[in-house]
């Protein structure tokens, strides 16, 4: 009798362990269908400037310094700033331009235009996010 109770046992934990194993392979994939989804909605979002990785250091190097405004990348024409409120974000980037020597000349919407001898400087903001304006510069100032 004792052997009958085993050989019981021993499938009992044979249909548990494939039941198991079948439970994870579906977490699995289903994780793995829901990640993708999610990354598909938000490629556009994420990819709406380029290479997202230059902006997400650019946001690290903003939140952890005291800095109004700091450059993206290297090119020295892309710059990101906290959004507070729009008078300050136009006066952030002036001043930042001001300490270069440019001065702000002109104004159109979301577009200004600076100088600085006989020099001309064009800057467009936008929002990034809620959070962040990016600044685009025409060339570097």
């Amino acid at each position: 009798m004792p052997e009958q109770v085993n050989h019981v046992s021993s499938s009992s934990h044979r249909k548990i362990r494939r039941i198991a194993g079948l439970a994870i392979s579906v977490s699995i994939c289903t994780l793995f269908l829901i990640t993708c989804y999610i990354v598909a909605r938000l490629q556009s979002a994420a990819f709406q400037e380029g290479n997202p990785f230059p902006f997400i250091a650019a946001i690290d190097r903003l939140n952890a310094s005291n800095l109004e405004v700091v450059p993206v990348g290297t090119s020295g024409k892309i710059w990101l700033q906290l959004n507070r409120h729009e008078a300050e974000s136009k006066d952030a980037m002036s001043r930042l331009l001001a300490t270069r020597g440019w001065e702000l000349t002109d104004q159109m919407g979301a577009g200004r235009r600076y100088s600085h001898n006989q020099s001309r400087l064009s800057v467009v903001q936008r929002m990034y996010t809620t959070r962040y304006i990016v600044f685009r510069a025409d060339s570097e100032p």
